[in-house]
């Protein structure tokens, strides 16, 4: 892990361009019916319309379960604000154990150890290091966005519980842990996600993730409702260790204010 320096952030020409190229391949997909299949590019545009975190203060917490049967909960609060998201996580055992901020939609991230009194600017293959020991590493956390940081196409269809899902194979854009990205999504509801599968250097699938989008009570300025519109668990499979993790929201509030300074990284250390 490399210790925190501050640095400017540049704007990437190349990942500019692609910016452009989406939003131009979506513009050109705007008037095609319900029943025409969408392309690469924009169900990947639903696909991180859906994996995006609320805005607001949400509550959360992250069961591990060890191939043993053993488990360990891991309770914390989470601040969103547009691109940038605060994680706060504190175990029962050992109190407030980790501070995480991610602006521009994951692509820094920040961790502050509390009981180490380090702050860390998590990159390259830093990025891939697991969170609190769970199935989730840094990147996986981050919000990060997939056509940013991907090559989409459609590759066929796959079958699982009865039911034909479509392939949408995603090639990294660096040399990063993962060689491909397979996710299934699902036509018939909108292209709404079945499963993640994460595949390392070699082609070997290493991670698994499914995704889950339940009731669970989110506070607005009109009240307090149950909604389903937020993808609420996601749960992790570490193929390695036969670890499963399961990140879950447990309540969101819309109406907190959230003051800039959150996520600005010369504060997380307060």
């Amino acid at each position: 892990m490399k210790y925190f320096q501050f640095a400017k952030l540049s704007i990437n020409p190349a990942l500019l361009f692609k910016r452009v190229l989406v939003l131009l391949l979506l513009s050109a997909g705007a008037g095609l019916s319900a029943q025409e299949t969408l392309s690469a590019y924009e169900i990947m545009d639903k696909v991180d319309a859906r994996l995006k975190y609320p805005d607001g203060l949400s509550k959360f917490q992250i069961t591990i379960t060890a191939r043993n049967g053993s488990t360990s909960v891991t309770k914390g609060s989470l601040y969103q604000k547009e691109d940038s998201s605060l994680f706060l996580f504190d175990s029962i055992s050992r109190g407030r154990e980790l501070k995480l901020l991610y602006t521009d939609r994951g692509f820094n991230t920040y961790a502050y150890f509390f009981h180490d009194k380090k702050l860390y600017h998590k990159r390259d293959n830093d990025r891939f290091e697991s969170v609190l020991y769970s199935s989730f590493n840094y990147q996986d956390l981050g919000n990060l966005s997939l056509l940013d940081n991907f090559t989409p196409r459609i590759n066929g269809y796959e079958e699982a519980e009865g039911k034909q899902f479509l392939r949408i194979e995603n090639i990294p854009l660096d040399k990063g842990l993962y060689s491909k990205l397979n996710i299934l999504v699902d036509p018939s509801t909108d292209y709404s996600i079945y499963r993640m599968d994460y595949y390392d250097r070699v082609g070997i699938i290493i991670k698994s993730m499914e995704v889950e989008q339940k009731l669970y009570p989110v506070k607005t300025a009109q009240g307090s409702e149950s909604v389903s519109k937020f993808i609420s668990v996601r749960s992790m499979v570490d193929m390695n260790t036969g670890t499963i993790s399961t990140f879950e929201l447990l309540i969101t509030d819309k109406t907190a204010r959230l003051d800039e300074s959150l996520f600005k990284p010369e504060n997380i250390e307060k």
